[in-house]
């Protein structure tokens, strides 16, 4: 009896560690949740000095960070009105991150001209 419970137990250690396995490649096809702050803006808009309204285009929207990162946006149940209401202005992007794209989950538009204040230093 002894011996057959050393061998049950020791098949489920050593077999435990594929329960393991999904959870892991899970967690990456999903991505990572993030905080993004920059700006709403077009690909072709950051090509050039100049931004006309006209070039607004909800499918080739991107932020532009602060360190140069630009990320493609996709909308996931965000109100066009707010990606409308955000262009061409500094906002804060929560979304899931995959590659150089955010899933955007929720879009804010920051207040203020971008004066830092001393607090800040």
């Amino acid at each position: 009896m002894k011996g057959q419970k050393k061998i049950v137990l020791l098949f489920f250690f050593m077999t435990s560690w594929l329960l393991f396995i999904p959870s892991i490649t899970m967690g990456e096809e999903r991505g990572k949740i993030i905080v993004a702050k920059g700006v709403l803006t077009t690909e072709k808009c950051l090509k050039t000095p100049v931004c006309y309204l006209e070039w607004y285009d909800p499918s080739a929207l991107v932020l532009f960070t602060g360190k140069r990162t630009v990320y493609h946006l996709e909308a996931n149940e965000v109100p066009k009105w707010k990606f409308n209401s955000g262009f061409g202005k500094q906002v804060a992007i929560k979304g899931v991150l995959k590659g150089n794209k955010i899933i955007v989950n929720d879009l804010l538009p920051l207040e203020g001209g971008g004066k830092m204040s001393k607090a800040c230093l």
